[in-house]
């Protein structure tokens, strides 16, 4: 169904110990939960959460351990969390960014390209924001922004224009309405690596500006030193050029409080990305508290 990306090198640079208790702020399908609970002693405790409810559920069903407690909610109401458990702080943090491949694939909610979806992308249903009511509303300026902001495309007027011309004349409702719109809007010369590259940005662009992804990050980094101990790590995976430079940002800024576990940032290896392609974008960090 999943993988979870640089596992190994994740748990290596995490140092988990019996008793520690860790938060694993995007729990997802349990790719990473499963093997922190496998380093983890009978008095260690994870603690989840996740706003996608339908990967709660399967967390669950599929993970029977006294030691987890799973929370639905986003990652940067962490603090809530916790007190809710009768936890100060943690020891150790895992945030992975990424989507799950049954996301991608299965969900029904149009997070990808490849498959005929309604272009919803909504992480929860709470969230009245969808990604067809921002392609058929929001202004030229606001779509602008949101795709060089978002997409790292460098040129997105005429993606722009060619929604507003579509929009006119049929409403956004499905992802192939989108495909449409790109394939238009771009010269691919024949290159199918360009071309998928152009359209996951698009969509990738769209889903963050629903799910006010980069919002919820900061957030979380906000309340980062005050949710861990001293001593305590923190291990964040981005996928996206953007989260990982505002992560980056922070640490540099905080580096009285923070100091890198490695220096730079550990990438997939190239086996591990023959393994699962969608690895190839990841980039992990991982810092302690003084």
């Amino acid at each position: 169904m999943h993988r979870s990306v640089l596992k190994s090198e994740l748990l290596e640079n995490l140092c988990l110990n019996d008793s520690d208790i860790v938060l694993d702020g995007t729990i997802g399908y349990g790719g990473h939960s499963r093997e922190i609970l496998k380093k983890l002693g009978p008095q260690g405790t994870l603690i989840g959460c996740d706003r996608d409810r339908t990967a709660i559920s399967y967390c669950l069903e599929e993970i029977s351990d006294p030691r987890l407690t799973i929370y639905d909610g986003n990652f940067s109401q962490a603090s809530h969390f916790l007190e809710l458990m009768g936890h100060k702080a943690v020891t150790k943090i895992v945030v992975d960014l990424g989507m799950s491949s049954f996301q991608l694939d299965h969900s029904g909610r149009g997070f990808s390209f490849q498959v005929e979806e309604p272009l919803d992308m909504r992480m929860t249903k709470t969230n009245e924001l969808t990604a067809a009511i921002i392609l058929n509303t929001y202004q030229k300026n606001d779509l602008e922004d949101m795709f060089s902001s978002y997409s790292d495309l460098h040129n997105c007027n005429r993606l722009v224009s060619n929604i507003i011309e579509r929009r006119a004349k049929n409403p956004f409702k499905r992802v192939p309405d989108l495909v449409e719109v790109v394939k238009s809007s771009f010269f691919f010369r024949n290159k199918r690596k360009q071309y998928i590259q152009t359209v996951t940005r698009v969509f990738q662009a769209l889903r963050i500006e629903v799910n006010s992804e980069l919002e919820h990050l900061k957030l979380f980094l906000t309340s980062l030193p005050s949710l861990l101990h001293s001593k305590g790590r923190v291990a964040i995976i981005s996928f996206h050029s953007t989260e990982d430079r505002i992560v980056k940002r922070y640490f540099k800024e905080h580096k009285d409080i923070f100091t890198p576990v490695f220096k730079g940032v550990i990438s997939p290896t190239q086996y591990e990305i023959r393994q699962n392609s969608r690895s190839k974008s990841a980039k992990l960090r991982v810092h302690e508290k003084r």
